[in-house]
């Protein structure tokens, strides 16, 4: 466990140092070393402690398998054709549940003033409020404190007394004070299918990444399995110094034998050999 935090730790510290790279080279990389210990990150290569070497430079992550015998083989070519969007939802979703527990708070903080306003209003003495001057000034104060609330004014001008004055003020605080509370609780559900959705997203990202490491561990255990026959064959170094010439072999530029075999793919991280017999 410890050194998954190690690791995690310094692939992000390498992503944090280099502003070109992208978020999900950090779950990339963790993919293609699998449990194997970082050793070394110099600038777009990462080393892991099992030969891994993996060249970050390109559109795609290019992950090999390197001999102490200077042999370099092939793994892997690792892209994210289907993660990114799904790790774009996902921050999107974060973020509007951050938006909406922020509204939450305010709404909350709205409802408990309005129940302190209407709480206050009960206690005000109803008979000081009886003139069209008294009730103007309170509504000009609460419109000093609320300006968006224009619903205040026609409150006053449809009262005739201080107590239906007070009332009708206190009856509207109380519904501002509802109101908030439900849109407290749509919010809350709102949060709630957010988080919902975040959690389909993530499971089907961490069923990609897990097949896509199992793919590449496969594929490794068997890259490895030829590098230890070459190893065992001793022929190692002797095919490090021809893999530049042998990586030149393809169907347009083939390799004729003596014998007349054509040989026009060779692939040394699988020992598969294309050929075909001239008559």
């Amino acid at each position: 466990m410890l050194q998954r935090y190690e690791q995690d730790y310094l692939l992000a510290r390498e992503y944090l140092t280099n502003p070109d790279r992208d978020l999900g080279d950090i779950e990339d990389a963790k993919i293609a070393l699998g449990d194997s210990e970082i050793t070394e990150i110099d600038g777009d290569t990462i080393r892991g402690a099992e030969g891994e070497v993996l060249d970050m430079s390109g559109d795609q992550m290019q992950l090999s398998l390197e001999g102490e015998d200077g042999l370099t083989l092939d793994v892997a070519t690792i892209d994210r054709p289907d993660t990114r969007e799904s790790q774009l939802d996902i921050t999107r979703k974060e973020q509007q549940i951050a938006e909406k527990e922020a509204e939450i708070m305010d709404l909350e903080k709205q409802a408990d003033t309005f129940r302190d306003i209407s709480a206050d209003l009960g206690t005000e003495d109803p008979k000081q409020f009886d003139s069209e001057d008294a009730q103007a000034h309170l509504v000009r104060q609460l419109l000093r404190s609320f300006p968006d609330i224009r619903a205040l004014t026609p409150l006053a001008e449809a009262t005739d007394s201080g107590a239906q004055f007070l009332a009708a003020l206190t009856g509207f605080f109380d519904g501002e004070a509802e109101k908030a509370d439900q849109l407290v609780t749509v919010r809350h559900a709102e949060i709630a299918q957010l988080r919902q959705d975040i959690g389909k997203l993530q499971a089907q990202l961490d069923s990609r990444r897990r097949l896509a490491a199992e793919k590449i561990r496969d594929q490794k255990e068997r890259v490895r399995a030829t590098q230890t026959f070459y190893e065992r064959l001793g022929v190692s170094r002797l095919i490090a110094q021809l893999e530049s010439v042998l990586a030149r072999i393809s169907p347009m530029s083939p390799l004729v034998l003596p014998d007349g075999t054509s040989v026009s793919e060779m692939n040394l991280s699988t020992l598969k050999i294309s050929s075909s017999r001239t008559p």
